[in-house]
């Protein structure tokens, strides 16, 4: 949901895999397409750049939509599996937790342009986490004898 304007961003993947744009004020809908790619369910926004990125499972990639015009803008190749992204302004990054066993790094060197960094291995099964200041907490599952965990990954300047 924009913070400055009247848009609320909504991924709906049964529908074809399309996100709906739904203005607050008029109750105008848009849809969005993403060019054959399916299973998108994290999104995160970058309302100053006026970007939002849609993490996709199939195949698992983070795509880049201009948020005035819909139009994609840049698709980077992440960990599959993904539940949860993070868009970290301060430092123009996104997390994608990906549930095959790698938070995703990618950067954004300007808002047209995208590159992967690292793919930190966590576990499979993360899919879960919030970021918070300059930390990024996961949720980790239980497995075999090991209780489900929280981890913290301090985000490096």
């Amino acid at each position: 949901m924009e913070k400055k304007g009247s848009r609320v961003f909504v991924n709906v993947p049964d529908d074809d895999s399309v996100v709906n744009v739904i203005d607050r004020k008029t109750g105008e809908l848009t849809k969005w397409g993403l060019n054959g790619l399916k299973a998108n369910y994290p999104m995160a926004l970058d309302e100053d750049n006026h970007r939002l990125f849609v993490v996709t499972r199939r195949p698992p990639f983070v795509v880049v939509l201009d948020t005035d015009s819909g139009k994609e803008v840049a698709r980077v190749p992440v960990g599959g599996s993904c539940d949860d992204v993070y868009f970290d302004a301060e430092r123009k990054r996104i997390y994608a937790l990906g549930g095959e066993g790698f938070v995703s790094v990618v950067q954004q060197n300007d808002p047209d342009h995208y590159a992967l960094s690292a793919n930190i291995p966590t576990t499979v099964g993360v899919r879960t986490g919030i970021f918070f200041g300059t930390s990024l907490y996961v949720g980790v599952p239980a497995a075999g004898l090991e209780p489900a965990q929280v981890w913290n990954f301090a985000v490096p300047e």
